[in-house]
């Protein structure tokens, strides 16, 4: 039995969730404890052309917008997030098997990242903060954009 916080899992498409165009799913269970998780959309090619190009729309929009209203967005983030802490602390858990303190500290993480984001744009200054967990290294390569 699907667990009742994941029985209607989707994809987040275009700003909005949405089943697989093919209406295929798969099971996700945990393997840690082989409870079945959600019933889960499969993608394809299809799902990812159309997420793409719903992508490649918001760019536009998102490159005009001021740095302070990105940070704005991204802190929105980081604050939906924290608002579901538990929730996906506990998904983490039970999707991939870790620990729950490994799962907390990834999505707390998680969290800093995104506030990191949101004011090193409106910096630009290109330094990358140490990682928000001890003991990890966090590399960044520049590439240019083609």
């Amino acid at each position: 039995m699907a667990s009742e916080s994941f029985s209607n899992a989707a994809m987040f498409v275009d700003g909005a969730w949405t089943e697989s165009a093919s209406g295929e799913t798969f099971t996700a269970d945990s393997p840690a404890t082989g409870e079945v998780i959600a019933e889960v959309p499969q993608g394809s090619r299809d799902d990812a052309q159309r997420a793409i190009e719903a992508a490649n729309r918001a760019a536009d929009r998102w490159s005009r917008a001021t740095a302070f209203d990105r940070a704005a967005a991204m802190h929105r983030v980081a604050d939906a997030v924290e608002d579901r802490r538990e929730e996906l602390t506990h998904t983490l858990t039970l999707d991939q098997g870790k620990p729950l303190r490994e799962s907390r500290d990834e999505v707390e993480e998680l969290v800093q990242y995104w506030r990191n984001a949101a004011e090193d744009g409106k910096r630009l200054e290109g330094r990358l903060a140490n990682s928000f967990t001890p003991g990890k290294r966090v590399l960044l390569v520049r590439r240019p954009r083609a």
